[in-house]
């Protein structure tokens, strides 16, 4: 699909607004930071999300530490999927996942 960071842009805005879809699979769609942040940003404002699958991108700490914070206050999606080589994830990022994935149990981040 290669959507890219405009179709991730346009995917956050559907996301804030969306109050039916369960599963978003954007693997492989060299989403970089920028592209992220505005999922991230739509997430936060979503309750019916319950699996979220960005592996296989091109993101990084930026991305992640988004997406962990709009999981601070998202309590729908129950699934993360972050893994893949495409993603430049580094410690930050990485300490952000684990810190999340203590502060509830049942959240399963790959």
């Amino acid at each position: 699909n290669n959507i890219k960071d405009g179709g991730a842009t346009a995917c956050g805005m559907f996301l804030s607004k969306n109050s039916t879809l369960r599963e978003l699979h954007l693997g492989g769609n060299e989403i970089g930071d920028d592209g992220v942040v505005h999922i991230a940003n739509g997430v936060r404002d979503n309750s019916s999300l319950n699996k979220l699958s960005l592996e296989w991108n091109q993101f990084g700490d930026t991305g992640v530490l988004a997406l962990a914070e709009a999981l601070k206050t998202n309590t729908s999606v129950s699934l993360l999927s972050v893994y893949g080589t495409s993603n430049k994830v580094g410690q930050e990022g990485k300490a952000a996942l684990e810190a999340l994935r203590e502060s509830n149990g049942t959240r399963k981040i790959l």
